[in-house]
């Protein structure tokens, strides 16, 4: 198993949240296949599709998008959250969320001015810069209003409080898995950035 992926579930809090039952353990690739993507880099894939990587931290530390120049498509990854999904809220997800560096993820994403952005979670969706502006706005008020939840009641009671919302009553078990990993990763943020 990749170091970490259940330990940093676990060591973050959210060892309840284990999903691992659902897709099963992640297998090792051979390093032989492996290729590291750095900001910049280029990959020609024949008949005039060159996709670039592009640096996008802030959801993690190592997160990339692919942007296609020609068609201006941008493979957003979990950089822009989901799309298309009952899940509605920001991909704030546990241990190493970092708000002020996705916010700026989301500008230089912007400045690329993309046509369509392709969703990990799920689809293609078009206009792209709007759909970014408002994931931008999504995320600030998330913040806020953990930030205010938090102020008044501990970690749980921010967690139960918001899967309390109705919005979230009607959920499968794994959207509300997905629902409370966003909410305890917004919240292991506010707390690292207040020690």
């Amino acid at each position: 198993m990749v170091r970490g992926t259940r330990t940093v579930l676990i060591e973050s809090g959210t060892a309840s949240l284990d999903l691992f039952d659902l897709y099963g353990e992640p297998l090792p690739i051979p390093e032989a296949r492996l290729l590291v993507a750095r900001n910049g880099d280029r990959f020609d894939l024949g008949r005039g599709i060159v996709l670039e990587a592009i640096e996008s931290p802030g959801h993690a530390p190592h997160h990339l998008c692919f942007f296609e120049r020609s068609e201006r498509i941008l493979f957003c990854g979990d950089a822009v959250g989901n799309h298309g999904t009952s899940v509605d809220t920001p991909l704030t997800v546990p241990p190493r969320f970092d708000l002020e560096t996705g916010l700026e993820t989301l500008r230089r994403l912007k400045a690329l001015e993309p046509r369509h952005l392709a969703f990990t979670h799920f689809g293609l969706a078009t206009p792209a810069v709007p759909i970014l502006e408002d994931y931008e706005a999504r995320l600030v008020a998330w913040f806020d209003r953990l930030r205010e939840m938090l102020a008044r009641m501990p970690p749980d009671s921010v967690v139960a409080d918001v899967l309390a919302e109705p919005q979230y009553a009607g959920m499968t078990s794994v959207d509300r898995m997905a629902v409370e990993m966003c909410v305890r990763g917004g919240l292991l943020s506010l707390i690292a950035d207040d020690s």
